[in-house]
């Protein structure tokens, strides 16, 4: 998504992309294995005695992860706050198939204006995500439409919830 800010010039702007985002999590090796084992991300290392690590995610961003004892900053009922990941079209079914496989629990595809698509899942620690497809998914006119957006789909957040997933490191 490209927005325009009114008002702005050269002098003001200096943010030329999103580099990371740094999260708390349950086990840090955990968090680790889960993203580099389903989605491809490249392991850049633990720090700070092991309470830290980092990966590089496909996309060109990095994903940062902190051990705290309460696990994610995402009520198990909220929607708020979660994190969008770009996905291409051909790619969101593949990957909702892939989380499955692994045993986490998905949302369906749905959409909110007939344009785009998108899915929520959990991390193992309870973070929030949302795969989300701008445009070009090849069902968005046959998809649940969101209770919002003149529809009768509503995730049901709860049930997104988990403690164990097929975890290769375990």
């Amino acid at each position: 998504m490209t927005t325009s800010v009114p008002g702005t010039d050269a002098a003001t702007t200096g943010i030329v992309g999103f580099n990371h985002v740094a999260m708390p999590v349950r086990d840090v090796h955990e968090a680790l294995r889960f993203w580099s084992t389903i989605f491809g991300a490249q392991v850049l290392g633990t720090f700070e005695n092991d309470g830290f690590g980092i990966v590089a995610m496909p996309g060109n961003f990095l994903l940062g992860f902190s051990a705290q004892d309460k696990g994610a900053a995402t009520g198990r009922r909220a929607e708020y706050p979660h994190y969008g990941l770009d996905v291409a079209p051909d790619r969101m079914d593949a990957l909702r198939d892939r989380l499955t496989e692994f045993g986490v629990p998905c949302d369906q595809v749905w959409t909110r204006f007939r344009s785009e698509a998108l899915m929520y899942f959990r991390d193992p620690s309870g973070n929030l995500f949302e795969l989300y497809c701008h445009e070009g998914y090849s069902d968005v006119g046959s998809i649940d439409l969101g209770r919002f957006y003149g529809g009768d789909f509503e995730t049901d957040l709860e049930a997104l919830n988990y403690d164990t997933w097929n975890d290769p490191g375990r």
